[in-house]
This record gives C-alpha cells, sequence and structure tokens, in this order.
C-alpha cells in the first residue's frame, strides 16, 4: 500500500518508544528497505550512547533519521530544519544515517 500511494514519502516510528520493540524495530526497517529507498524515521527519547550496540543493525540500512533526546518539561522548543518541525527541548537532536 505504501508504495502504490503517491502521496508516502517517509517511514515514520513515533510515539511511545520505537526501541523498546527492538527487534521488532529492525524487521520493520529490514521489510520497508527491501522495497523502497526512503527515508525512514525514528523519534526515540534515548541518547545515541545509550543506543550504541542498537543502531549498528538499524542504520546498516542508510537513509535512517532519528530523533535523539528526552523531553524535559518547560523547555525552550526549536525547530529542527531537517526533520522539518518543532522539537520540544533544546537537548533533542536529529542525525540522517546515509
Amino acid at each position: 500500500l505504501y508504495n502504490k500511494n503517491r502521496l508516502s514519502k517517509a517511514l515514520i516510528c513515533a510515539g511511545l518508544e520505537p526501541f523498546d520493540s527492538y527487534d521488532e524495530l529492525v524487521e520493520l526497517v529490514s521489510y520497508f528497505r527491501e522495497r523502497t529507498y526512503d527515508d525512514i524515521v525514528i523519534y526515540t527519547g534515548f541518547t545515541e550512547e545509550e543506543l550504541e550496540d542498537k543502531l549498528v543493525d538499524i542504520i546498516k540500512y542508510g537513509n535512517i533519521i532519528i530523533k535523539f533526546g528526552r523531553f524535559i518539561p518547560d523547555d525552550q522548543e526549536y525547530f529542527n530544519e531537517l526533520l522539518g518541525v518543532k522539537l520540544a527541548s533544546k537537548n533533542q537532536y536529529v542525525v540522517h544515517y546515509k
């Protein structure tokens, strides 16, 4: 259905914590990548350091964009150019693994 929908441009994994279902996340990324090289965007509250051992299995598929960092209440939001959205806390950042 994704490939037949001309509006689809990326797979977004957001809400709850995608890395809590790590095996399923890797399976989804692999399945998606076999069919298209469109962006895969993953929103996580973890940092790169906390996911260091898990990132290898995800980023090897290429064209993976990950938003890292926990939400901090009452922190200053800012606009992230790569995602084209406001992030809720200054400690949140985005990495594009090409």
